[in-house]
């Protein structure tokens, strides 16, 4: 039978991944999926969508997630990135459909019973 070798000791530490505090991923998914309520085209860029979450995290969700939402407005900061990371995880779910030119619109399979919860989750206050 072979010995199990550790390489724990022989590879140099690398820099340990120290996570954020966050809202939750529903909260953020909300904040985006309703920022298509009032959108009269029915499309929104990238930025626009960043934008809209924005606003919504402003309403006091920055002061529960100080750090997270902290130089919100940088490009690649924690906040930027859990946008991004969650537009990406609502195009794979079809809940968004993203073209070629980075332009978002909402699927044709929201239904009215997940409007119902996606505005539920955005009346919750923090």
């Amino acid at each position: 039978m072979a010995t199990r070798i550790d390489y724990a000791d022989k590879v140099p530490a690398t820099k340990k991944y120290s996570p954020v505090d966050k809202p939750d991923s529903a909260i953020v998914d909300c904040a985006i999926l309703g920022s298509f309520a009032n959108a009269t085209s029915g499309t929104k860029t990238r930025a626009e969508i960043i934008k809209a979450v924005t606003e919504k995290m402003q309403g006091g969700w920055q002061d529960l997630f100080p750090k997270w939402f902290q130089d919100y407005d940088q490009r690649s900061s924690y906040f930027e990135r859990t946008v991004s990371f969650r537009l990406l995880a609502l195009t794979k779910v079809n809940l968004l459909i993203v073209d070629s030119t980075a332009v978002y619109r909402l699927s044709p399979t929201v239904t009215d019973e997940d409007w119902v919860i996606v505005n539920g989750i955005n009346a919750i206050t923090p």
